[in-house]
């Protein structure tokens, strides 16, 4: 058990995500993409694209802002949990800066770079859409590279952790193919960016060039950290820490998911409208990654609990 801070009064998590929260969020994401779902049905038979464009201006963007200002919150609040020296401070350290980068930058790409009514300047984004597309892709690349580095760095930490107490198991056959297939990608699409920029024509090179060229071996390596943590909490079997640590390896599969539809669509490997589907993907991740710490808070709080419990137990006897 980590060392926690000491706290006077009863043994809770100050504003801790309730039992619910992990339900209700889940439930959220399954009613979005119902509604998606249901807008992408009707698009498709009648060729009326203003309810889906709706979706994804409003309920969508809204959804992505808001589950990751609490995943940000929350992992916050985690890394207050664990005492100075304890080992997974460090980590919690890391992914609430991953988490932060995520919502600074899914609120600048997909809230106040969106000349829609929720954003509160608007006419702003309106008036100046070339200032407001770099706002949009300020967002995505601090949402991005930025946030998979921090967040790279703070699951070594929990890996080094977990290693030293033997919670570590090697990687199953499916897992190293899984590990292998991104590898190949990763290969490939740094491949494309070579010839492109040994190419006569070759883009300038910029630092936003250079953040996008670093996207898919970060990817790659928080996979295979991803699938390292799975098989390390297995042994758990579905307690609240492995919940948390599973929740964070299924965010980051389905961002490597999402990343290999992306270059697909791009390379026209999945030609529109069906190319629209591979937008879904982004939407259980970024609850996956609002679940993690959730579960860890709520994993301390019953800690916490218990600890209580027991000491007023040896009270009384």
């Amino acid at each position: 058990m980590p060392r926690l801070r000491s706290q006077p009064g009863p043994f809770v998590v100050p504003n801790a995500p309730g039992w619910t929260v992990p339900r209700r969020m889940v439930l959220a994401t399954i009613a979005l993409l119902v509604l998606g779902a249901a807008l992408q049905l009707w698009w498709v038979f009648t060729g009326d694209f203003s309810g889906l464009a709706f979706f994804y201006a409003y309920p969508g963007s809204a959804f992505l802002v808001v589950a990751a200002t609490l995943g940000a919150a929350w992992s916050w609040q985690a890394w207050r949990q664990f005492a100075p020296g304890d080992a997974l401070r460090g980590a919690w350290l890391g992914i609430a800066l991953a988490a932060s980068c995520q919502s600074l930058g899914y609120i600048l790409a997909h809230w106040l770079s969106r000349p829609t009514y929720l954003n509160p300047f608007r006419a702003w984004a309106v008036a100046h859409s070339g200032a407001a597309a770099a706002v949009q892709s300020a967002g995505l690349e601090i949402s991005g590279t930025l946030e998979m580095v921090a967040l790279a760095v703070g699951l070594a930490i929990v890996l080094r952790a977990y290693r030293r107490v033997g919670l570590l198991r090697r990687l199953a056959a499916w897992e190293w193919l899984s590990a292998a297939l991104l590898a190949a990608y990763t290969g490939r699409v740094l491949y494309v960016v070579a010839r492109v920029q040994t190419s006569p024509s070759a883009p300038p090179v910029t630092l936003a060039s250079v953040l996008d060229w670093l996207n898919n071996p970060l990817l790659a390596i928080l996979l295979i950290e991803a699938l390292l943590l799975r098989r390390g909490v297995a042994a758990m079997r579905w307690g609240l820490i492995a919940r948390c640590w599973g929740s964070l390896a299924l965010a980051i599969g389905l961002t490597a998911a999402g990343s290999v539809l992306m270059w697909a669509v791009d390379f026209s490997y999945i030609p529109w409208p069906w190319s629209s589907l591979t937008w879904y993907v982004w939407f259980p991740a970024a609850a996956a990654y609002a679940l993690a710490p959730a579960y860890q808070l709520q994993a301390t709080a019953m800690a916490r609990r218990q600890w209580a419990r027991a000491r007023a137990a040896r009270a009384a006897s």
